[in-house]
């Protein structure tokens, strides 16, 4: 049983780089292809990573600004504080008095010598709240509940700069996943193309196998391995490349001005999980496109 099984693995084995030799050109091309394929699909992957990274942590910074009602006397302001922790999706929630406000400005305006409390005699800020969501898509609800609360006559969130940062992840998320997609495409119409290729020059053989009974499977296990081969190989080689050049130019954006601006990602374990996507979308890629050239050309 152990020998018939090693024999008839040698076989598909043997089958499998022969007719790699044989079509040397087009492996070649199926290779680089799937490489720049799954290259750009990692490109694609760590963008919309560190895009969404950056994008996240713009959300998370946002805070809602509730101005508490002016009647309000200080105590009572401070018993606010109370049933906004008690709403379903605040994380935090810190009071800045009218006295913090008015030095925080004042703080703001000091380098232009400019005295606000001179100037105004009186403070005319209100008593206010920071409140921060557990979760970012959430603000834009829970600042018109504390809107609809007794005690605030006015909740500011920077509507417009929260929709836009919303907006701009799920288009980046989309184009990301396009992008993906037409690489991938283009993968396994390659891939395909080379089985193809391998199974019209064995045709007479095919035949002669069936005619005295082999499987379906028997004959087909060889262009299988021929491509999830070439497109593992196609793998690992976008990988080393990927790896390599983010590596790089992590080392390089560290050491630039605009590294606080734009962090980049450099969570190891995070990055060593997108280059074994990498080698998973290989594997996929070449057992995908081998599995649609077999079904339709192997009927010769």
């Amino acid at each position: 049983m152990k020998t018939t099984f090693r024999r008839q693995s040698a076989y598909y084995y043997s089958e499998a780089f022969k007719s790699i030799r044989r079509n040397g050109f087009l492996s070649l091309a199926t290779v680089t292809t799937v490489t720049v394929s799954l290259f750009i699909l990692g490109v694609a992957i760590l963008l919309v990573l560190n895009i969404s990274s950056y994008l996240q942590g713009l959300a998370d910074d946002v805070e809602i600004s509730a101005f508490v009602d002016q009647t309000y006397t200080d105590e009572q302001a401070l018993a606010l504080r109370d049933q906004l922790l008690r709403l379903n999706g605040v994380e935090e929630v810190d009071f800045v008095s009218r006295e913090e406000a008015m030095d925080s400005m004042q703080t703001r305006y000091s380098s232009s010598g400019y005295d606000l409390e001179e100037t105004l005699e009186s403070n005319p800020l209100p008593n206010s709240y920071r409140i921060k969501a557990s979760d970012p898509q959430n603000v834009q609800a829970l600042a018109q509940q504390i809107a609809g609360m007794e005690g605030f006559y006015r909740v500011n969130y920077g509507q417009d700069i929260v929709e836009k940062l919303f907006a701009i992840t799920k288009g980046v998320r989309w184009g990301g996943g396009c992008i993906v997609g037409m690489t991938i495409l283009g993968a396994v119409f390659l891939i395909g193309i080379n089985i193809r290729l391998s199974i019209f020059a064995r045709r007479k053989e095919i035949y002669l196998m069936k005619l005295i009974g082999a499987r379906d499977g028997f004959i087909t296990r060889p262009f299988y391995i021929e491509g999830i081969f070439l497109a593992v190989m196609g793998a690992i080689i976008a990988a080393i490349i990927l790896m390599g050049g983010y590596e790089f130019l992590l080392r390089e954006w560290t050491n630039t001005s605009y590294a606080m601006l734009f962090p980049l990602i450099s969570d190891h374990n995070l990055l060593f999980r997108c280059y074994g996507i990498l080698l998973a979308a290989g594997l996929l890629l070449g057992w995908l496109g081998t599995a649609i050239s077999v079904r339709r050309f192997m009927d010769v």
